[in-house]
């Protein structure tokens, strides 16, 4: 079956618009990119001033090449574009590769050139890459289609990559090359005008030569989207990507807790987590990772086994295990007295492995013997130190063998070149797809990046989520919100955001809203003391900052006096409000949490969770999810919080019911999704118990969109 991108991917023949066989210009070198890769099918120059370019017949215009054209390559000045893009239209070219630069990327008259360019492709049914890109390949043998104007020639391999940026594309091939990391597909993605990283991804998802895709972007553009389309594909073949560009602006202009923290660097975070993305971190780190993933085996778990033969790099490694999340057990009792009795008695047999300097093939045999036997290591790293008595080679034979097993990954960190044989020996692992290291801290970041990608993949769902609530529940909602919008606010008053909480069944603690002091006395009789007096009015949100709560009231006389000191800063802080009073039971026990949401609009409702109460933003103890939340989503959200320890029960304390946080972060997160008009949501403090049915929203903060 045919793809609209097969004629960009896939063409039977290709006109370069611009070719020229004048040195050191990338008109030059795309040309020669495509005759010297061998491409399957003819190429055809165009230039209007030569009749043969590289040896080869050149054409006036598209127009004039005889024969049917798929593709053609565009490397004219940006004032020529719409009259070659209207020539190849004419032609019947389905796809188009647009080097040019000089579009929106200048600001607003490039802008509107590369809507004319949409519009003019729009209307031949044209595809087009770029413009301002780096070009496309596709290493397949029966195509051979290598139309970048790149310096180094891809080797064929099982990546897929895709740059935004074109300088960053020569980077990408060159350290492929580098690290045998071979190239499958590859796509510069320039402005992403018309074809995405989304497209890219829904076209290779079912590619047979395809097992991983690399990703440098700068924009997400329709995040949500391509998260939600990502998950699918994510969960057959992994996706690394390094986002950069991220921005903090706008938080300070938030209403909330939320909206001060949720900004879209975290919006980016949450993202990738939720859906399967693997982050990296830096450019090395991409491929490092990228190369991992397709050379091991998954990780079964968190469990590193550590040999080395330099106590030095065995600490740095065990540190940076632990730095980066992961364990470093024990050795099992047995393994280790038996690797005990095996090994010279200044060896050391516990994890890490220490075989000493003298230490050389036979030695690091029995300790990747032992490694490989315990099944509470689900990772190894190895550390060498190539000595000047050591033949590296036979060292690095014996952990080929044991990588070759594909029982579990295997990362070297080689600290030298290696006196003896050291070049051969790197050569081997190499060859053996053996994933090599300057230093440990480099590989235990990319063996957790490996676990946690084994672990989304094993535990995701591709199921649609499921709303927790009836569909009554909106209709409630809406009720509110109109009656908000009627009078032309953006604030719900507490009494209206605890009646949209509780719709969709978010629990909330026993609230009376009265508007004198003696109608406070009654219902704090009614409620029993000690309680708690909050002042209540549009547009006060953070009560705590004007003085308007007053805690542990213990009698009568005690709540009057509250309630004189809570109207009187109310009045200092905002003279034009006149607030009503919340009366509400103290709430004692517990853990104080914060659960919140703040819309952004590329990406949806951001769902926020973790520790809460005076401190949420000077600590940031928190983490983000996408909405809706799936429960594992919402588990995952909550495991990966600094809350998770202290919901545990730390230091036998009494915890937290976490399939009752799981249900109500999910709630909310089903509440702002149905009802996209709200913007905001604040939550602080939550107090959870170990006994869910004393879990309760103690203060609320709901803003609409403007």
């Amino acid at each position: 079956m045919t793809h609209q991108l097969d004629a960009i991917f896939k063409p039977r023949s290709i006109a370069v618009v611009g070719a020229t066989d004048r040195d050191l210009s990338i008109n030059k070198a795309l040309l020669t990119n495509l005759v010297f890769g061998n491409f399957q099918g003819p190429v055809y120059p165009v230039n209007a001033k030569r009749e043969v370019v590289h040896c080869i017949p050149a054409y006036p215009s598209v127009d004039a090449i005889p024969g049917p054209v798929d593709l053609a390559v565009l490397m004219v000045p940006v004032e020529q574009v719409p009259e070659v893009v209207e020539a190849c239209g004419r032609k019947g070219v389905r796809g188009l590769v647009i080097i040019t630069a000089g579009f929106r990327e200048i600001g607003p008259e490039g802008a509107a050139r590369e809507q004319r360019l949409v519009e003019q492709c729009a209307k031949y049914g044209m595809r087009f890459i770029g413009p301002n890109c780096f070009g496309v390949i596709n290493n397949s043998p029966d195509v051979r289609l290598n139309a970048t104007f790149s310096a180094n020639p891809p080797t064929p391999g099982r990546v897929a990559f895709m740059s935004q940026s074109g300088a960053l594309g020569e980077i990408l091939l060159d350290k492929a090359n580098q690290l045998g990391l071979g190239v499958a597909r590859f796509a510069s993605l320039g402005n992403k005008t018309d074809v995405s990283a989304m497209h890219l991804l829904e076209y290779w998802e079912d590619d047979p030569d395809v097992d991983l895709f690399l990703l440098y972007i700068e924009s997400i553009g329709h995040a949500r989207r391509f998260a939600e389309q990502a998950r699918r594909i994510i969960a057959k073949k992994p996706l690394v990507t390094l986002k950069a560009g991220s921005s903090v602006r706008g938080a300070i202009a938030a209403s909330s807790h939320t909206g001060a923290l949720g900004n879209e660097e975290r919006a980016n975070e949450a993202l990738f987590r939720q859906f399967g993305v693997t982050m990296a971190h830096n450019l090395e780190q991409l491929f490092q990772i990228g190369y991992a993933l397709t050379r091991q085996p998954l990780p079964s778990g968190a469990g590193v086994g550590i040999v080395t033969n330099a106590g030095g790099p065995g600490i740095l490694a065990t540190d940076a295990c632990t730095t980066a999340g992961l364990e470093v057990p024990e050795l099992d009792a047995e393994i280790q007295g038996r690797l005990r009795a095996a090994l010279r008695s200044e060896c050391s047999a516990h994890n890490p492995i220490d075989v000493i300097a003298s230490g050389g093939h036979e030695e690091y045999r029995l300790a990747m013997d032992a490694v490989m036997a315990d099944p509470a290591l689900h990772s190894i790293i190895v550390c060498f130190v190539p000595t000047i008595a050591l033949d590296a080679y036979l060292v690095a034979e014996v952990i080929r063998e044991y990588s070759d097993r594909g029982e579990k990954p295997i990362h070297v960190v080689w600290l030298t070149r290696g006196h003896i044989r050291g070049a051969e020996a790197v050569a081997l692992l190499k060859e053996g797809g053996v994933p090599l290291y300057e230093f440990p801290f480099q590989v235990a970041e990319v063996i957790e990046a490996a676990r946690a990608y084994g672990e989304w993949r094993d535990r995701v769902s591709l199921e649609t989520p499921t709303c927790p609530v009836e569909p009554a529940a909106r209709e409630r909602v809406q009720a509110v919100l109109s009656r908000v919008r009627a009078e032309d606010r953006h604030e719900l008053v507490d009494a209206e955001a605890q009646e949209v909480l509780g719709a969709y069944g978010i629990p909330f603690a026993s609230t009376r809203l009265v508007s004198s002091p003696a109608e406070a006395l009654r219902a704090a009789q009614e409620l029993g003391y000690p309680v708690a007096l909050k002042a209540s009015a549009p547009g006060l949100l953070h009560k705590t900052d004007v003085g308007g709560v007053v805690l542990g009231i213990a009698d009568a006389d005690a709540l009057a006096e509250a309630c004189a000191e809570v109207a009187a800063n109310v009045q200092r802080a905002k003279p034009e409000v006149r607030p009503r009073f919340l009366v509400q039971p103290m709430v004692e026990g517990g853990h104080e949490l914060v659960l919140g949401v703040r819309l952004l609009p590329a990406y949806g409702h951001l769902i926020m969770f973790g520790l809460g109460g005076i401190f949420v933003e000077l600590l940031q103890a928190v983490t983000f999810g996408i909405a809706p939340l799936t429960p594992g989503d919402a588990r995952d959200m909550i495991e990966s919080s600094p809350a998770s320890k202290i919901l545990e029960g730390y230091r036998g304390a009494a915890g937290g019911d976490v399939d009752a946080l799981v249900d109500t972060l999910c709630r909310l997160s089903w509440l702002v999704f149905e009802n996209p008009e709200i913007a905001e949501v604040d939550i602080n403090p939550f107090r959870a118990f170990d006994d869910a049915s004393r879990n309760a929203a103690l203060d609320q903060v709901v803003v609409l969109t403007r």
